[in-house]
């Protein structure tokens, strides 16, 4: 724990707040100095049915090649969410949230507003759960709700756990994932950014990024690593109903021999929707025969005046690559290291912490060497 501990001190020297998140502790804020000022920022607040019927149509697989396999009623309800309304006075804030996880947590839902004209960087790092078993007949959830004003900025990074001391045999296997929706609301001239880093642990991860006003710019990536007996799927899900909205999807999976991978992105625009611009990019690496994987984008488009596109690829590691890294002196599985690691380093590079990315960096090489 020791990488962790030091990640957090270098975290609140760049300015970082560091919050702790559960589903029943109070959340709590130290700023650098050590002081709590920041508690203030924090509520707590029921969750209705209405609220959580809500979040179906975050799970919603629509024009899939398919079918949805996970609803609302197979997950976990939370009783109550924590609410966090970041200050309009300042331009810059940045947090670092530790998301605490025990075996007796079953459904967390945190709820973020973010004021006009402010620039907002979250980093969630997932504490390790090797304690965990499965949760019974249904799955355990985490929600989070993000409300961007105008003119607003929003760095989001989602960090599964890094078992780096505990070995891979402790991610979350495929009789025993986790769900994680996320939805964030767009007001005009608003933007978001979202990186997703899972080095393990099977897991369902849904988001939806809604358009509320005219020219936003939704920015949505992540670097897996799905080892055997691991499996994941991410959906990524972008609904354009105002003009002038822009959006970029780009997905860079590796799946080892045993492991089970899926992509889906959605890029939804709607009537009126013109000058609209979206991309989507996903591609997986597999190692071995056994290793499966599946890339399903769609477009849905109801305006003429747009750009819209999409590429995916599933391939394994090139041969003519191979052959010229080893014709320069590296052994095969040097060769093929090499080139894991370089396919998922351009999706980790997205971390602005500079301290994380090196540990991810790190943790990634680590992987990829002992697999």
């Amino acid at each position: 724990m020791d990488k962790f501990i030091k990640m957090f001190h270098k975290a609140a020297q760049d300015g970082y707040q560091i919050v702790h998140f559960s589903s029943d502790d109070a959340c709590f804020a130290r700023a650098h100095d050590g002081s709590e000022s920041s508690l203030k920022w924090f509520s707590e607040e029921p969750l209705s049915e209405q609220d959580w019927a809500g979040w179906a149509k975050v799970l919603r697989q629509i024009e899939t090649k398919k079918k949805q396999e996970i609803f609302l009623e197979n997950l976990y309800r939370p009783q109550k969410a924590w609410r966090l309304s970041l200050p309009d006075d300042r331009e810059e804030i940045r947090l670092l949230v530790r998301v605490k996880k025990r075996p007796d947590d079953l459904a967390q839902m945190l709820r973020v507003d973010i004021p006009e004209n402010a620039n907002v960087r979250i980093i969630f790092v997932e504490d390790n759960h090797q304690d965990i078993s499965p949760g019974g007949d249904k799955l355990r959830s985490l929600a989070l709700l993000f409300n961007v004003a105008r003119s607003s900025s929003l760095e989001v990074s989602y960090i599964d756990p890094l078992y780096s001391l505990l070995g891979k045999h402790h991610y979350l296997r495929k009789d025993n994932p986790k769900v994680r929706m996320y939805q964030v609301n767009l007001a005009a001239d608003a933007d978001i950014k979202w990186t997703t880093v899972n080095f393990g642990d099977s897991v369902v991860e849904k988001g939806r990024i809604n358009a509320v006003g005219e020219n936003i710019a939704a920015n949505v990536g992540g670097a897996v690593y799905i080892p055997p007996e691991s499996d994941q799927l991410y959906q990524a899900h972008v609904f354009c109903s105002k003009p002038r909205a822009k959006s970029f999807i780009k997905m860079h999976g590796v799946v080892e021999d045993g492991g089970r991978g899926h992509f889906v992105t959605i890029s939804e625009i709607k009537k009126k929707s013109y000058a609209t611009k979206v991309r989507e990019e996903n591609r997986f690496l597999t190692m071995g025969n056994g290793a499966k994987t599946f890339i399903d984008p769609s477009l849905l488009i109801e305006e003429h005046d747009v750009e819209a596109s999409h590429q995916a690829t599933v391939a394994q590691v090139c041969e003519d690559k191979l052959y010229y890294l080893q014709s320069r002196g590296l052994t095969r599985k040097e060769a093929g290291d090499f080139l894991v690691t370089a396919f998922l380093i351009p999706l980790l590079e997205r971390i602005s912490l500079p301290a994380l990315r090196e540990l991810l960096l790190k943790q990634a090489r680590e992987i990829i060497l002992d697999k």
